[in-house]
């Protein structure tokens, strides 16, 4: 179950970005019958801009939990004081020394 809701957390932007897209590509699914039981016309022009918003405000990539070394860097940088050095090696080599 947690790999589920990691999942769902890392792809929101893209679920929402594709229900937005389906509300812009195709409007005639918003005259299907289906659609109209669930959504009164009346509150339909708020559910397109609500999905497009949620669109403006999200990522447009796989969003980084807590566990990702990019969230555990940008912590122990806000958690120091003064000047921080990181260096990232891989294998035995230094591939890139950050300087905050």
């Amino acid at each position: 179950m947690n790999r589920v809701w990691e999942t769902l957390v890392r792809w929101r932007t893209w679920l929402v970005n594709l229900f937005a897209s389906l509300l812009i590509v195709l409007p005639e699914l918003l005259n299907a019958p289906e659609v109209l039981a669930i959504i009164p016309v009346e509150y339909q022009k708020y559910v397109f801009v609500a999905a497009l918003l949620l669109n403006i405000l999200m990522r447009p990539r796989a969003a980084a939990v807590k566990d990702d070394p990019e969230v555990q860097v940008r912590e122990a940088i806000k958690a120091s004081e003064g000047p921080v050095r990181v260096v990232v090696e891989e294998a035995g080599t230094t591939k890139a020394v950050v300087r905050a």
